[in-house]
């Protein structure tokens, strides 16, 4: 059974309103993101990245251990 409306995810590190700093060619940057972006659902996360807060508690384990 195919689904009502395919779907497209993309996860990206980068704020939106800097992609075309990224991307380099404003030309590009706004066809892409005319294509990504519309009618998209953004999650805009906030706070330190879960993976450099894993690191952290890592090394105050290994401290603690040794």
């Amino acid at each position: 059974m195919t689904p009502p409306h395919p779907g497209f995810c993309d996860i990206v590190q980068h704020v939106v309103g800097r992609w075309h700093e990224h991307i380099g060619n404003p030309t590009i940057a706004d066809a892409v993101l005319d294509r990504l972006v519309h009618g998209a659902h953004r999650l805009d996360l906030k706070g330190e990245s879960m993976r450099k807060l894993r690191a952290a508690k890592a090394r105050l384990d290994e401290t603690a251990a040794a």
